[in-house]
């Protein structure tokens, strides 16, 4: 390499290594953050609401799972959290603003240190917010987690009500054939297979509607399982740690630029 090419890349690299110290110096400035997670379980299990038999998405399969992400982050759910905790107010106060934030502003800091994640065979998602102050970190998680619970359970309610109309509609109608079978004289008699068939399915249907009702009685109790998050003791250290690194290549950088005008002297010295 020529003596014009390595001073070249002694400088680009002094020059990087000083803004990459930089960065990492920057970073140490600020204050540590710290996460809050808590699990919950979804409330709504879909498929249980089918009206046929066919096959559906399984709980914990990637299509529900992104769909039950995507309903923590809606507008519905964040907006619900940022009005309990006011935190277009408090965070207003925090960044020294004259006006409170607006929902969406206040909603865009939610989603930038919102985590969603699920948790391997067992059913639940995980949420995990992350905060200067490690009290409000537990607060949000617990808040957005309490606002999607109490929104899939309003929706498991409607979903077992449309369904629970719909099986009672079935019902009725079947209780006409079996009343217009028996009072067609010799039916019975005459059609023994086709009759036993109509009250065995019109058994099935009333087990449905018992099911069904204890179905939502047992989402009652799963809607109200959280696993409350609890405030951080400990920094979560990525700050610090990426602080470190940085630091690291910059120096390791800053050492390559010197040893290539090193060689670059050398070089000259030689002719």
């Amino acid at each position: 390499m020529t003596t014009k090419h390595l001073s070249t890349l002694g400088l680009l690299l002094l020059v990087l290594g000083t803004a990459i110290l930089g960065i990492g110096g920057y970073l140490l400035t600020l204050p540590e953050q710290y996460e809050a997670t808590t699990r919950f379980r979804s409330v709504t299990d879909r498929s249980a609401l089918s009206v046929d038999d066919s096959p559906h998405e399984s709980y914990g399969g990637g299509y529900f799972i992104q769909t039950e992400f995507e309903v923590i982050q809606s507008e519905l759910i964040l907006n619900s959290a940022i009005e309990a905790l006011h935190l277009r107010d408090t965070w207003a106060q925090r960044f020294h603003l004259p006006t409170p934030l607006k929902t969406s502003e206040a909603r865009a800091l939610l989603k930038h240190q919102l985590q969603l994640k699920p948790v391997a065979n067992a059913q639940l998602i995980e949420l995990t917010f992350t905060s200067h102050d490690p009290g409000e970190a537990a607060q949000i998680a617990n808040a957005i987690a309490d606002s999607y619970v109490h929104y899939e359970e309003n929706v498991r309610v409607e979903l077992t009500k449309a369904h629970l109309a719909e099986l009672q509609h079935e019902l009725v109608a079947l209780d006409r054939q079996l009343a217009d079978a028996t009072n067609n004289v010799g039916h019975a008699e005459t059609n023994p297979q086709a009759f036993a068939h109509l009250q065995k399915f019109r058994q099935k249907l009333a087990s449905q509607i018992d099911g069904q009702t204890d179905h939502d009685m047992i989402g009652d109790k799963m809607g109200s399982f959280i696993d409350l998050a609890e405030p951080p003791t400990k920094p979560s250290g990525f700050i610090r740690s990426t602080a470190k690194i940085l630091i690291t290549l910059g120096i390791i950088s800053q050492i390559s630029g010197l040893l290539c005008f090193k060689q670059t002297r050398h070089q000259t010295f030689s002719t």
